[in-house]
């Protein structure tokens, strides 16, 4: 009785919707892990998202490279 429900125009369609499910949660994964690698580089090159807690200036980690002074220790 199930052979005979997945042949023929049935089929067809109950095979475009699986292939649909299937093709949109792997679709999402690779998506998703894209978007977590833009959203790291942009936080770390665009985004002033550090915060000096001795004069309250705003910078982000490319803006802090190589300017480390020892002298406000």
């Amino acid at each position: 009785m199930i052979a005979r429900l997945t042949m023929g125009p049935l089929g067809g369609v109950l095979g475009g919707f699986a292939g649909a499910i299937v093709g949109a949660l792997i679709g999402g994964g690779v998506g998703a892990s894209a978007g977590v690698r833009l959203g790291e580089i942009i936080d770390e090159n665009i985004l002033k998202n550090f915060l000096c807690l001795a004069c309250g200036n705003r910078f982000s980690a490319t803006d802090a490279a190589g300017m480390y002074d020892p002298s406000f220790e």
